[in-house]
């Protein structure tokens, strides 16, 4: 995941379209706090379900950026955190594990380059979070992680195709 990275709370049922806009190294959900009601909490308090010393990403919502910051399109993702301090945009903290890819991840990029015209369909579900596509009426999934599976003659094949791919998009 990285700056600009169109993300869905895997947490909602009906997610609206978030946008990373910073990745402290080092801090954790756990060091996020605000003040509700008049007390400090931490973004761990409101996502117990996750280890308090996960990833710490903030994120915004496109809405309220489009809202309040109509020019953030045409800005560096580097340069959303300021902005967004800038323009009185709302923030929020979130648990890494919490956020999901809308779009296939950037590593997977390439790859679905190089399927795109040798598979019989493609599509990234953000639902299940994965790569889904099918050759000679077989399944298979891709994971952001590069993982491959399927029942068909061809996962070994294609999780060979997908290794060379990412591969050489991380050695260039």
């Amino acid at each position: 995941m990285e700056l600009g990275t169109r993300v869905i709370d895997l947490d909602d049922d009906d997610p609206s379209t978030g946008v990373v806009i910073r990745i402290p190294e080092g801090k954790t959900i756990a060091d996020w706090t605000y003040t509700r009601d008049g007390e400090e909490v931490s973004s761990a308090e409101d996502n117990p379900d996750y280890s308090s010393d996960a990833q710490l990403v903030n994120v915004t919502f496109e809405s309220y950026l489009d809202e309040r910051w109509p020019e953030w399109t045409d800005a560096d993702p580097e340069d959303y955190w300021e902005g967004v301090k800038e323009n009185n945009v709302s923030i929020y903290a979130f648990p890494r594990p919490r956020l999901g890819y809308l779009y296939p991840p950037s590593q997977l990029e390439p790859v679905v380059a190089r399927l795109a015209d040798s598979v019989d369909a493609l599509e990234w579900q953000p639902s299940n979070q994965q790569l889904y596509f099918e050759k000679l009426s077989e399944g298979y999934t891709i994971a952001p992680d590069g993982t491959v599976e399927g029942d068909g003659a061809y996962t070994d094949r294609f999780q060979g195709i997908v290794d060379d791919v990412i591969g050489e998009t991380t050695t260039h």
